[in-house]
């Protein structure tokens, strides 16, 4: 088992210089900046754990208590069968309306075109992907004054499974067509403009009405309702991520909502390029889950990757 960083810093900078790497972010990537003695975020400051919400939305919906530990999943589904799905959503916005400052990890991947020009490097814009409400990846772009389009699932509502593309500069689209859509900044396979992809849908800060959140038990039976003869992501993307090598940030498989996507967008197929995940503290489950899946896991806490990646961008020369 891999236990150093500066090897894996290596291969992801070499990726990254190829065009060949895709970021995928989960909840980790959101909170690596947030003390690990602390028990709770303060206000404003981070956006909730998954446990906090939890605890969260038990109390706020009377979720009875018992003998078994309440899920986020279970006590979501809950909240909107006894309170309906606006109280549930009203409750979620509540979380993640607040700007929340983006950590080092979204800093680094906003501003890496400005680093890798400075070091006279090719640079190539990529798809990086999230399983997070909030919007803190999309807030460190535009402080970079940094161009991307957004992607996001619709999980309620009309457009109930279809994903919603927000061009740069441009008006939401519905995407009705997975295999037909090509309004993407891609040409000839390769990705013109960064494209943020929201697996799990989004907060709308301005605008609550559009919110989205993959986060009831019904929710992700739907994720998984796929034919599995049918792509669960546009046509395009699900290229793009298939071909690439993921770089796994702030996961852990024993969370539903990665191996929910895992098992729709892979199938049951190892990756067909090497990919790697950046996990504190992997459990022995974890490590055989990633193991399965042809990924290797590196122990780390993203503060350090960030670090170690930056340093290897500091250190690099061109051959």
């Amino acid at each position: 088992m891999p236990t150093g960083i500066p090897d894996i810093s290596q291969m992801v900078l070499r990726e990254i210089l190829a065009g060949k790497l895709v970021p995928f972010l989960g909840a980790g990537a959101s909170l690596c900046s947030r003390s690990r003695t602390s028990s709770s975020s303060k206000p404003g400051t981070y956006p909730p754990s998954s446990q906090d919400l939890c605890n969260s939305l038990a109390h706020r919906f009377a979720y009875p208590s018992g003998s078994e530990t309440p899920n986020l999943m279970h006590v979501s589904q809950y909240a909107e069968v006894f309170n309906g799905r606006v109280a549930l959503y009203d409750e979620l916005h509540k979380h993640f309306e607040p700007n929340y400052q983006p950590t080092v990890l979204h800093y680094f991947l906003a501003n890496l075109r400005r680093t890798l020009i400075r070091k006279h490097l090719p640079f190539h814009p990529m798809l990086i992907v999230t399983t997070n409400y909030d919007t803190m990846l999309e807030s460190a772009f535009d402080k970079a004054n940094e161009p991307y389009d957004l992607v996001y699932y619709t999980a309620d509502g009309k457009d109930k499974g279809l994903f919603k593309h927000i061009p740069y500069g441009g008006k939401e689209e519905t995407i009705y067509k997975l295999n037909e859509y090509d309004k993407f900044p891609v040409k000839y396979g390769e990705i013109q403009r960064t494209i943020i992809l929201k697996m799990h849908g989004h907060v709308n800060r301005a605008e609550s009405a559009k919110d989205s959140y993959v986060i009831t038990e019904d929710h992700y039976i739907d994720y998984l309702a796929y034919n599995d003869k049918v792509s669960p992501l546009p046509a395009i993307l699900c290229q793009q991520l298939k071909l690439k090598h993921i770089l796994f940030l702030g996961h852990s498989l024993n969370d539903w909502n990665l191996r929910v996507i895992l098992r729709r967008v892979w199938a049951d197929v190892e990756f067909d390029s090497r990919s790697w995940a950046i996990q504190l503290d992997p459990t022995a489950i974890d490590q055989e889950l990633w193991r399965r899946r042809n990924v290797i896991v590196f122990p780390s806490d993203l503060v350090s990757f960030v670090a170690n990646l930056r340093a290897s961008f500091s250190g690099y020369k061109p051959g």
